[in-house]
């Protein structure tokens, strides 16, 4: 069997999820995965850890305002609370999962999503960031959603749906300073969940967006694009959190006659990783050239990635890009 090529049911295997991925990410942005494994299993006992004595009424925000979710940060920094919060609010309950998308949005509240920094003492917003997470007038946050993306807790209604922690953290470059947590958004008709990972810093004591930065290699040299929303990359960062650098490969299957060699490198202070991403045939020659049976990297692979990686060396200011930027 193909590795890069198998078709797999989340709903008829009975998986808590499938490897199905139809990614937009960037218009510009080369091939992208359906096969890297996008499953992950979240927390089924997850315990929310609300700001204490919060009350919504009190919350000195924008008049509508709707709270979905509070998180007390006093570990990190004394004083301090995470709040989730929603504009022009519709609420939407699943009537099955019979479809991909019903996967990753569950039963769930759409509209305009925000997250605020507040100085608890004080009644004080500190900061706010919008999340601007595709091109539709509004993104979604499940209420109610089976396991896996999401961390949930509590019975289990008839579908199977939990209510979730949206704020539940999740681990990615392991500063101990930090606390980083991620939402995942459904832009395709397919399973394809698209992760933006964010996260407070409690020695800026701010609030920050991490951010993918991309090279393109080959036909699409001269490319370069930037994101807040991650696919991919984040799934293999969640297997592997607190490394410098990624590399595996993804295939948009399907008939598709390429598979995409990527590689990643962090940058902590920039909260920014930046990668290259070149297509390959996907031939049996080159098959056997870069993958092995499982489906990993030969060092043929790495070879030509730290090839190609050398050559465009990226950097945050991109003027080794003279092509589009986007």
């Amino acid at each position: 069997m193909n590795p890069k090529t198998h078709g797999f049911n989340p709903i008829s295997s009975g998986a808590p999820w499938g490897a199905v991925l139809v990614l937009f990410l960037a218009a510009a942005a080369p091939a992208f995965s359906n096969y890297t494994d996008q499953r992950r299993q979240a927390k089924t006992e997850a315990i929310p850890k609300p700001v204490p004595g919060f009350k919504a009424a009190d919350y000195p925000g924008p008049a509508g305002g709707f709270i979905v979710e509070t998180r007390d940060l006093s570990k990190l920094h004394p004083g301090r609370g995470l709040v989730l919060w929603m504009k022009n609010v519709v609420r939407t309950e699943a009537a099955e999962y019979g479809d991909c998308p019903s996967w990753v949005t569950g039963s769930n509240y759409s509209g305009l999503i925000y997250a605020s920094l507040l100085d608890v003492a004080n009644d004080k917003v500190l900061q706010t960031v919008f999340f601007d997470m595709s091109d539709e007038e509004g993104d979604s946050l499940p209420f109610r959603i089976i396991p896996g993306l999401y961390s949930v807790h509590g019975k289990p209604n008839a579908l199977n749906e939990s209510e979730p922690v949206l704020l539940e953290p999740v681990v990615i470059d392991k500063d101990p300073a930090c606390e980083e947590y991620v939402f995942f958004e459904n832009p395709g008709g397919c399973f394809c969940p698209v992760a933006f990972p964010f996260g407070y810093d409690s020695a800026a004591d701010k609030i920050f967006r991490f951010k993918e930065v991309g090279y393109g290699a080959g036909e699409d040299a001269g490319k370069r694009w930037e994101s807040e929303a991650m696919s991919d990359l984040f799934f293999e960062i969640d297997r592997a959190p607190g490394r410098k650098s990624y590399e595996f490969y993804s295939s948009v299957g399907h008939g598709s006659e390429v598979f995409t060699l990527q590689r990643y490198e962090y940058d902590r202070k920039l909260r920014t990783f930046y990668g290259v991403l070149v297509d390959v045939p996907d031939d049996d020659q080159h098959d056997d050239l870069y993958l092995d049976k499982s489906g990993k990297l030969k060092p043929a692979a790495h070879h030509y990635l730290d090839n190609i990686w050398k050559e465009i060396k990226p950097r945050p200011d991109g003027e080794n890009q003279p092509g589009e930027t986007h």
